[in-house]
């Protein structure tokens, strides 16, 4: 097994840490989370009477639209970490390479919710776009120890003192999520629903963007 890299010691040419006995280990995390509330004003609504899907008997059938206007925070946390362990010329090495970015959304939703219901059943289509602001925060480190000694300056392979530290960058952002959901009611208090969501983010920072084979390899 062997680790590619850019030796910055060798005018950065193409290189690979490799030795005796090595063993090489990369995890990654990956973090999502969001909430957020909305209000409702309708638009226009319709009401009558149609044909069951299931049997064709009369049901109560329903349309409605309306705007959606509400608040929206989304996270995004990644982490990827490499461990290597090996036997460098009868000296003992260990060091962790690890890249952290977390992104931020925080801004207005603004959208659309059509409803269509047909006796007991239900179905939303709600289409909107988040307008705000996503910050990426990257965090960059690495550590290595020969010997049980912490090697200096500080780094590892890939996270070395020339690229490790905290980086934050702040972007317009604009979110669009579309979202389809069915339902049924299945008393007057109580309904079941189910969907899926679609929703696209641009311009965030994902760990293996910070991934740079330029790295210093100290003996």
């Amino acid at each position: 097994l062997a680790f590619p890299f850019f030796d910055e010691s060798n005018d950065g040419l193409p290189a690979v840490f490799s030795c005796p006995d090595v063993a090489f280990d990369a995890s990654a995390v990956t973090r999502f989370q969001g909430t957020g509330f909305r209000f409702l004003r309708n638009l226009c609504c319709w009401e009558g009477c149609g044909p069951s899907w299931w049997d064709g008997c009369p049901v109560s059938v329903a349309k409605r639209i309306d705007l959606l206007l509400g608040y929206r925070y989304v996270r995004l946390d990644e982490n990827l970490t490499f461990i290597q362990n090996c036997d460098l010329m009868g000296v003992p090495r260990t060091g962790t390479d690890v890249f952290d970015t977390e992104n931020t959304f925080n801004g207005f939703d603004l959208g659309t919710m059509l409803q269509f219901r047909r006796g007991c059943w239900s179905m939303d289509l709600i289409t909107k776009v988040g307008i705000g602001n996503t910050q990426s925060v990257v965090l960059i480190s690495g550590v290595a120890f020969q010997n049980g000694v912490q090697q200096t300056p500080g780094g590892s392979i890939l996270a070395v003192s020339t690229n490790s530290g905290r980086y934050v960058n702040n972007a317009f952002t604009m979110l669009p999520e579309v979202g389809l959901n069915v339902g049924y009611q299945i008393n007057p208090c109580w309904r079941f629903t189910t969907g899926y969501t679609l929703m696209y983010w641009c311009g965030v920072y994902r760990p293996g963007e910070s991934v740079h084979l330029t790295g210093l390899l100290r003996t």
